[in-house]
């Protein structure tokens, strides 16, 4: 199984030296870059329109007809692959990540004076919009404000990375408690961040975009990778409304579409300690749906068998 994370086009031309004598599978996590690539022409980007086209070529007739079907770590993404493409490889839909009850610290409760709201990732324009949260907690009152701990273990990309760092940062001259970073975070910090957080907030941006010109959307043509977060750690999620979440977290995940909703969220999980136990409760109990032992037995049933088949 090969994966498709690329720093450059130039790592494409690896895939040309690639003939293995065994059956072969491609992790695909950009859909419409990889199953639908094609030419684009934007004058006022020249660079990326070269990238774009030259990506293209080498996909569509130097990489993708050496593999015999494709990985997804999105189960939605093959949905998608299914009904809007005409694609006719088998297609698995193999995880980047398992909830493991063995290292999982059930959640007890809450006797922490502060809500912990975690919101991972890199902070980079193309992946997430931060206004709604931004605009919420200025709504809160000061008292809402300083109950909650905030933390964003993530590096921020670029000029927006940084204005989004430095308004978090105002924020926290107004007595909120904020935990931000301005270089990569560490595993194990990202990991004791996760183990402490109280809830998961993803203000994923639909579309998207790969190294590519071509958009892509989040949820239906490509996976975020805060949903297995939220699967790991066994997490609550807040999440936009416009996200297309697996159907198996629906019950342990809270929906907004603007800063209203989100003001409401944190004002209600302050106020109902029962509400949030609730809901990292059902968090545990879906998160099971994903363990090691299910994910060992697709690989009996499902994929070892189309290995074995010659």
């Amino acid at each position: 199984m090969v994966n498709t994370i690329h720093e450059s086009t130039l790592d494409l031309l690896s895939y040309l030296g690639f003939t293995p004598r065994c059956k072969t599978i491609i992790t695909i996590h950009h859909v419409n870059a990889w199953l639908q690539p094609h030419f684009m022409f934007r004058p006022q980007h020249p660079i990326m329109t070269f990238e774009t086209n030259t990506t293209s070529l080498l996909i569509k007739y130097c990489i993708m007809p050496r593999f015999d079907a494709i990985n997804v770590i999105y189960h939605p993404l093959k949905t998608y692959i299914e009904t809007h493409l005409p694609f006719h490889k088998p297609i698995f839909t193999l995880p980047t990540s398992v909830y493991d009850a063995n290292h999982h610290q059930h959640p007890q409760k809450k006797t922490a004076t502060k809500l912990h709201i975690t919101i991972p990732g890199l902070i980079q324009e193309q992946r997430k919009n931060y206004t709604s949260i931004l605009q919420a907690l200025q709504q809160l009152s000061p008292e809402e404000l300083t109950a909650l701990h905030i933390s964003l273990p993530g590096l921020p990309v670029g000029s927006f990375g940084k204005t989004i760092v430095h308004q978090f940062q105002d924020l926290q001259e107004k007595g909120a408690s904020i935990q931000i970073f301005d270089e990569f975070v560490p595993d194990d910090t990202f990991n004791t961040i996760l183990t402490q957080s109280d809830i998961i907030l993803a203000p994923i941006k639909i579309q998207t975009r790969a190294d590519t010109l071509i958009p892509e959307y989040y949820g239906t043509t490509v996976g975020s990778g805060v949903i297995y977060n939220a699967i790991q750690y066994a997490k609550p999620l807040i999440i936009p409304d416009t996200f297309n979440l697996l159907p198996e977290l629906q019950t342990s995940a809270l929906s907004y579409r603007n800063a209203r909703d989100l003001q409401h969220h944190f004002t209600t999980l302050l106020q109902d300690p029962t509400y949030l136990q609730k809901l990292q409760d059902q968090a545990t109990c879906n998160a099971e749906k994903f363990s090691l032992p299910n994910l060992q037995n697709y690989l009996k049933t499902t994929l070892l068998p189309w290995v074995r088949n010659k």
